[in-house]
């Protein structure tokens, strides 16, 4: 027996959609396409971009808030097709198909334009530079071990496997000699991670490439992925607390002080192990988790508890088909970049029609920096009326 099915004891029953979890998913969203989607990649202001290294930004919030909202979703879906008396292989066979059709758009969308266009030039794929990790893919693999760790383990070695996985992680870090820096190296160019990724992956396939420097490094790649795979877990851990037959009141203090217990925690292991979103560090996973759970825990408050409305409707329209949202505005950027270019100045290339918007539209009355906002704005404004155009009528595709 599953511990899934065990772990139904106790709980409540999965028949009411939390309007919190399409709401928080549907904000990670909105801010994926944020900071995807600038005016011009010059003019950005410092909180929409990552951490240079060590250290986080607001936008380093995003991509552990997506996962997190996976595993709490996780808990809720499959505790209802459990109900329903699916059997684990029937639910492991949706897992596989679920997490290859992730990993392919993942690789189309690295895929999309450049290796095409390589075809119509050059009669050839490139696929000796498609890079291999990414966001998608990495969100593919986190529910695939996720879901293997939740369907196959009793709760207590769930647990135990999830602070395996940063354990065996940070060991991995202090403990594999590096050629050429050694061990317990954590800067870019001596870190675990991309030398780890080079092997696995090959030097021609990640996101970082640079043969004159030694260089090479992907933030979404192999072994970073375990301590990612552990902030999904702990949304799945949250998820459960959600689905407990306690109060919404004592939910919502039971989420708020575990988050900040989890945030203290991570800040006092950051003395230790740096905070860093690129490595995806312990300290990184845990802290990002326990802000997760700080704003789930007011976003269930609010929005299923109070029933407060305003501005919500939005980030649920984005939430309820997130992944055709995140993978339709990456390809509608590709298709603005390289396919619609129009001249800008005359004895110059064509560039692309972002930039003409941008350049021509925009920054003359709001300038460089603010102007590559409300561009990055508009496209989160797009995709908002988009899903609102699904979800009116119905159309929810799941991925």
């Amino acid at each position: 027996m599953s511990s899934m099915s065990q772990n139904t004891n106790g709980v409540a029953k999965t028949s009411e959609r939390l309007l919190s979890l399409d709401f928080f998913r549907g904000l990670t969203i909105a801010g994926m396409i944020l900071v995807n989607n600038p005016g011009s990649w010059s003019y950005i202001y410092p909180p929409l971009e990552h951490a240079e290294w060590n250290g986080w930004t607001p936008t380093d919030l995003i991509f552990p808030f997506f996962l997190f909202i996976v595993g709490t979703s996780m808990a809720y879906s499959f505790a209802k097709r459990l109900e329903k008396g699916d059997k684990f292989w029937d639910m492991f066979k949706k897992v596989i198909t679920r997490s290859l059709i992730l990993f392919g758009l993942g690789l189309f969308l690295a895929f999309f334009p450049r290796a095409i266009m390589n075809k119509v030039l050059f009669d050839k794929f490139d696929l000796v530079n498609l890079r291999i990790p990414g966001v998608l893919q990495r969100i593919a693999l986190c529910f695939f071990f996720g879901s293997l760790i939740i369907l196959k383990l009793k709760e207590k070695w769930q647990y135990i496997v999830t602070g395996a996985l940063m354990i065996v992680y940070w060991l991995g870090m202090l403990l594999i000699c590096v050629p050429g820096y050694g061990a317990g190296d954590f800067s870019l160019q001596g870190n675990v991670c991309g030398y780890l990724d080079k092997i696995v992956f090959g030097p021609t396939h990640l996101y970082i490439k640079n043969a004159v420097k030694n260089l090479y490094f992907d933030p979404e790649g192999f072994w970073s992925t375990l301590p990612a795979i552990a902030t999904t877990m702990f949304g799945y851990f949250t998820g459960q607390w959600l689905r407990s037959k306690d109060s919404a009141e004592d939910k919502t203090l039971r989420l708020f002080i575990n988050g900040n217990v989890f945030i203290v925690f991570g800040a006092v292991l950051g003395l230790f192990i740096p905070i860093n979103k690129q490595l995806w560090t312990p300290s990184y996973a845990v802290l990002m988790s326990g802000m997760a759970m700080v704003f789930l825990a007011m976003s269930y408050y609010l929005v299923d508890v109070k029933k407060f409305r305003f501005g919500v409707m939005p980030m649920v329209w984005l939430g309820t088909n997130a992944i055709t949202a995140f993978v339709g505005s990456g390809l509608l950027a590709r298709v603005f970049i390289y396919f619609i270019k129009l001249p800008l100045e005359a004895g110059k290339d064509p560039v692309g029609l972002n930039t003409v918007i941008y350049k021509t539209l925009l920054v003359p009355w709001a300038g460089n920096h603010f102007g590559s906002l409300v561009w990055a704005l508009l496209n989160v404004a797009v995709w908002i009326g988009l899903m609102k155009l699904l979800y009116d009528r119905k159309i929810f595709i799941k991925v």
